[in-house]
């Protein structure tokens, strides 16, 4: 549940991720939104390797 919300701005789950090693936990929050404007779904799931595995959902549009 708490990997949901890597998707909010600023939000860093990992604590040895910081401004002073990189990353101001933005990334994911700029997917997320541009994912929202199309429609689209993200999400966040263990994986099978150890870790996060990110999923991204997009509408199939057809053209007519």
């Amino acid at each position: 549940a708490e990997r949901e919300n890597v998707f909010k701005p600023f939000t860093r789950l990992d604590k040895s991720r910081g401004k002073d090693t990189g990353g101001f936990g933005l990334g994911l929050a700029i997917v997320a939104k541009i994912v929202s404007w199309h429609q689209g779904e993200c999400k966040a799931e263990n994986s099978s390797l150890g870790g996060a595995k990110f999923i991204v959902y997009l509408p199939l549009k057809l053209k007519t």
